[in-house]
């Protein structure tokens, strides 16, 4: 009975915590019909060492049938389960044998040995909760973002489990009974305090490597900004020699009317119109008051332009955002390059960017639309990306997220399964800024 208890209780916290899948109904009705064929059979059937298989198959088929997990981490939720209970039972069984001064073999062939185990498996899973709980949801995510550290910790804990029910088989071999209880004990403290050792390095190693990456990543951005501050320097430069050029040509046509010379004049607007310098201008176009986020428009219109991406840019800035030119280049230069590289892997024929703005009350609303091709991953109700190695992908959506949070507004995602367009809507609050200087 405590054993159910416990089980419900941890499936109640994984379903509100770690659900990813959508479930059909039929998945709750086989989850539920292998619980009760499982409780049933168990209770009238001694399996032995495949019992401890049995329920291993059954806690993971429900986890990934009825809590809508993956199979990778349904496997690391049923192992954990299975250790839990075994490594609580070792230790208290060995503890209450060494104060009964009895053998464990006497012990559990005795009527003690239902209660303890039901005290155990309470404990057990009381102390389950209170371990996740202490662990925060969040290094759970992280940890299950690697693949393969998740599959080395559940098999790791997995032969934990079976050696803590080998040891616990050697109760009718050794005939020693302090020395026995003693090394149950000790066998179980020490597999827990193993675990819990490997699990932290595991968590503390990708989240090192996952901030060394991230921090790789804004050093990118920096660099980026650089290459769009010098286009459009490049470009400020363009437009002084263009003022200089048509002062000079002002000049000329005023003293070549002045002298009626007028076919000389048309001649020289007819030089003038030809000149490239005209088409130059038009290159660059004035969005907003961020000088670099019109320059990553400018930069990524060329990029679309030799990947034959349909691009258009509509966006406009009020004064009224409070955002530093940092921020709007870690916002921008994110949401494009991902926009980029998804309609990239598409047909030429269907591959677009767009982006526009919109005021609403005392919002901006930005909205980024592309077409992509290769289906894109949802977990925990957010967007993570299209490949399989979260941790070295899908730090754009996170970067973003961060900045327009901290600012009070809010970041939606949309996909259109149909037609194959995913969306970026970006809701951001305006302040008056009138007394304010930007962080440039």
């Amino acid at each position: 009975m405590g054993f159910i208890i416990g089980f419900i209780a941890i499936f109640i916290y994984f379903r509100k915590n770690f659900k990813i899948r959508k479930q059909k109904w039929y998945d709750f009705v086989i989850a539920g019909l292998a619980f009760i064929a499982y409780t049933i059979a168990s209770y009238y059937i001694d399996f032995g060492f495949y019992h401890l298989l049995l329920i291993f198959a059954v806690h993971v088929s429900i986890y990934y049938l009825a809590v809508g997990m993956r199979w990778i981490e349904a496997s690391f939720a049923g192992t954990l389960l299975l250790f839990t209970f075994y490594s609580t039972r070792g230790v208290i069984l060995s503890i209450y044998a060494l104060i009964k001064n009895q053998s464990i073999a006497e012990i559990s062939n005795s009527s003690d040995a239902l209660i303890i185990s039901h005290i155990a498996s309470i404990v057990g899973f009381f102390i389950l909760l209170v371990f996740v709980k202490f662990m925060k949801r969040e290094k759970f995510v992280l940890l299950f973002s690697v693949k393969r550290q998740t599959i080395f910790l559940t098999l790791y804990t997995l032969i934990e489990v079976c050696y803590i029910y080998i040891i616990n088989q050697g109760r009718y071999v050794l005939t020693n009974n302090i020395w026995y209880s003693l090394t149950y004990l000790s066998t179980s403290i020490l597999s827990i305090a193993v675990f819990g050792y490997i699990l932290h390095n595991i968590i503390r190693l990708i989240k090192t490597i996952e901030n060394e990456i991230y921090t790789v990543r804004l050093e990118e951005q920096l660099d980026n900004q650089i290459i769009h501050y010098e286009q459009y320097q490049s470009y400020i430069k363009e437009l002084a020699k263009f003022k200089h050029d048509h002062g000079n040509l002002m000049k000329s046509l005023k003293q070549l009317i002045k002298s009626n010379n007028n076919e000389k004049a048309l001649e020289l607007l007819d030089e003038s119109i030809e000149d490239d310098i005209f088409e130059a201008m038009s290159a660059i176009e004035k969005t907003s008051n961020s000088f670099i986020v019109d320059a990553i428009i400018f930069d990524y219109a060329n990029k679309c332009k030799i990947n034959h991406i349909d691009f258009k840019s509509s966006v406009k800035f009020p004064n009224s955002i409070n955002f530093s030119q940092l921020e709007l280049m870690k916002i921008f230069s994110n949401v494009l390059s991902n926009a980029l590289e998804a309609s990239i892997k598409s047909p030429e024929n269907k591959r677009f960017i767009t982006i526009s703005s919109k005021a609403v009350s005392n919002w901006l609303v930005i909205k980024i639309s592309n077409n992509y091709e290769t289906d894109i991953i949802v977990e925990d109700d957010q967007y993570i990306t299209s490949k399989s190695d979260k941790v070295l992908h899908g730090f754009g959506l996170r970067i973003i997220n961060d900045i327009i949070t901290k600012k009070g507004g809010l970041v939606k995602f949309f996909i259109d399964k149909n037609k194959k367009v995913f969306s970026v809507q970006l809701s951001i609050p305006k302040t008056t800024l009138d007394n304010q200087k930007d962080d440039e």
